[in-house]
């Protein structure tokens, strides 16, 4: 159990600095020692409502602890007695306008560190000769809170929009997690990309069944939408031509004819091994292919179609998050 004093029902956070500002009040106002495990119980206690930290930062595979780390000027991991507790990284006399400007300041320095590793990187790592620190210059502060150097002022990063999630640094800086987020978004194109052509089977089949035949080029995208309720955007699977992202699955599809009569159809190769699964082969079973029974079909279909939505939500977060950092 966690003892923590609540403060009866409060409106859910609309933005991280909001969210912060809890996540401080739950911390100072928590006594003794507070697991990692226990914080989402602490928060939801004290503020009276759920502990949704994936609305405000992301949380990877790294899971709660790894996503603490990325906000030490709030909270600060430690061990005791063989268990990792938190505390809250700023004094219980903060006010909630010190703590916003103690997250821009660390964000300003996260965005400096970022803009000297850009630098390090263009110039090819290149060792270059430094001049000598004056008497009177002082390193970079560490502090946070620390006001901004007045000779080479930085700009915080903006805020997330409500309702939109911060960045880890790496993303959010453009420095070392650029190679990640670039990672990352091939992986994601390369998925809704293997699902966006299982779409176009399903589209053909249907077609198939209803004894329609091969489909013209030109009417794909009108079709896909119709059966999936979802566009069919092959930007997001990182294709700009509908005839050339086909071509890429010859064991799925197929296209014949040239020019504007060009049409799409599933790949004969498929057709054929279907057509040999329904003859029983010599020990009397018959090839299992796909759903058996209507209830399993629409669940195939339904399981598709969410999991193609959840793509597409999460290539547009990606995308919204990258053209911030490019702005």
């Amino acid at each position: 159990m966690v003892a923590v004093q609540p403060v009866g029902p409060t409106r859910p956070p609309s933005a991280i600095e909001d969210f912060l500002w809890n996540m401080h009040s739950v911390l100072v106002h928590t006594p003794g020692p507070l697991e990692i495990d226990l914080l989402g119980e602490a928060y939801s206690k004290r503020m009276g409502h759920k502990f949704a930290i994936e609305r405000f930062l992301v949380v990877g595979e790294g899971g709660l602890a790894a996503t603490l780390k990325r906000i030490p000027h709030i909270v600060t991991p430690y061990v005791e007695n063989g268990v990792t507790c938190i505390k809250a990284s700023q004094d219980r006399s903060l006010t909630k306008q010190g703590l916003i400007e103690a997250d821009q300041a660390y964000r300003r320095e996260l965005s400096k560190k970022s803009a000297q590793a850009k630098a390090k990187s263009a110039n090819g790592n290149a060792p270059k000769s430094k001049a000598a620190p004056k008497a009177d210059e002082k390193p970079p502060s560490a502090v946070v809170g620390a006001a901004p150097s007045k000779t080479a002022p930085t700009v915080a990063p903006a805020s997330p929009a409500v309702g939109e999630k911060r960045p880890a640094e790496g993303a959010a800086s453009g420095g070392g997690g650029g190679d990640a987020a670039k990672k990352t978004k091939v992986a994601d194109s390369e998925t809704l990309a293997k699902m966006l052509v299982q779409g176009v089977v399903r589209v053909l089949q249907n077609r198939a069944k209803a004894g329609k035949g091969p489909l013209p080029l030109n009417e794909l995208e009108t079709e896909f939408t119709q059966l999936w309720q979802v566009p069919f955007d092959l930007a997001q699977a990182g294709e700009t031509d509908t005839a050339a992202f086909l071509q890429k699955w010859p064991n799925k599809v197929e296209l014949i004819g040239e020019g504007s009569r060009r049409m799409v159809q599933l790949s004969t190769k498929t057709a054929a091994k279907k057509a040999a699964g329904t003859v029983p082969a010599a020990t009397g079973k018959k090839t299992q292919d796909g759903p058996q029974t209507l209830q399993e079909a629409r669940q195939e279909a339904a399981n598709m179609l969410e999991t193609i939505k959840d793509m597409l939500r999460r290539q547009q977060t990606l995308v919204a998050a990258l053209d911030r950092l490019a702005a």
